[in-house]
């Protein structure tokens, strides 16, 4: 089997670099009979010069704050001024929720599969499927709500390893609660801003995986 397979790709950005869809494929000049290749060419069975192995098609949208995402999807509404009125409420309340979650960025990804199986029948499924957002919302003017990694599997559905934190500003101070529901562990730090002084902590935590209790007062 002097021909490897041909194999083939691309990336395409849409909508301003908004939507990234991806793609790699491979063909094959051999016939494939239980998984494997053979030496056999496809053409001698079915005169056509090469067989479709596997094609990958990925879609994504990466690390887009919600305001870029909102804005896309606004439109400017023109009519009667009573509908103008209206319209501008509604950005105005669109733009109330943005100040709260301009800070959050939302990254979605999927991929799909087309391929033959074992018996040389063509299959075709989706590989992996998720959404997650990452930020913070502005309690009040020291406290910080802090959302990492809220990331939700819709193929398995399943949230995979939340964090979820609490932030305060002390001042001279930073503390700090984190705590990771799927793992049963949390984690709470206060120390000093400067970094002369960053010696000068507290940590706290448990982390069942590790199966002990640390914490490291540095006084």
């Amino acid at each position: 089997m002097n021909f490897t397979p041909v194999r083939a790709g691309f990336n395409l950005p849409l909508f301003n670099n908004f939507v990234f869809i991806s793609y790699s494929g491979q063909l094959d000049f051999y016939e494939k009979l239980n998984g494997q290749r053979i030496d056999k060419f496809v053409w001698e069975s079915k005169k056509i010069p090469l067989r479709h192995d596997y094609s990958s098609v990925g879609i994504s949208v990466n690390n887009k704050s919600i305001d870029e995402i909102m804005k896309m999807f606004r439109k400017d509404k023109k009519g009667p001024d009573q509908e103008k009125e209206k319209s501008e409420k509604i950005v105005e309340q669109e733009d109330k929720l943005l100040s709260i979650l301009k800070d959050f960025r939302l990254n979605y990804n999927i991929s799909m599969r087309w391929e033959q199986n074992k018996r040389n029948v063509d299959t075709f499924f989706v590989s992996f499927h998720s959404v997650s957002v990452n930020g913070s919302i502005p309690l009040s003017k020291n406290w910080n709500l802090r959302i990492n990694n809220f990331d939700y599997n819709i193929k398995e559905k399943r949230f995979e390893y939340p964090d979820i934190g609490l932030e305060r500003d002390l001042h001279c101070w930073r503390m700090s609660f984190s705590w990771r529901p799927s793992g049963g562990s949390y984690t709470f730090f206060i120390g000093v801003k400067s970094s002369v002084l960053q010696f000068v902590k507290y940590n706290h935590g448990q982390d069942p995986i590790r199966g002990a209790l640390n914490s490291s007062p540095v006084f």
